[in-house]
């Protein structure tokens, strides 16, 4: 299933939908938040906000956005 797919499966209540989206970008948002900030943890806090993504937005955006704004220290 591509992002979008499984976006919309999550966004239907489908938790085996978060735990593949999860499991596809968890270790490049890990990577990207050591380089960013030393604070590979942080990984959860982005992906605790995939449901908020619009449904029309790239979901790898919507998660490096998010991965970049906790980086600098924002609240989400």
């Amino acid at each position: 299933m591509h992002d979008e797919e499984l976006l919309m499966a999550l966004q239907a209540g489908d938790s085996r939908a978060f735990d593949q989206l999860c499991d596809r970008h968890e270790d490049d948002l890990r990577d990207f938040l050591v380089k960013a900030c030393g604070r590979p943890e942080l990984v959860y806090r982005v992906l605790a906000q995939l449901s908020r993504c619009p449904s029309n937005y790239p979901v790898q955006s919507f998660l490096f956005e998010i991965a970049s704004r906790v980086a600098e220290g924002e609240s989400v």
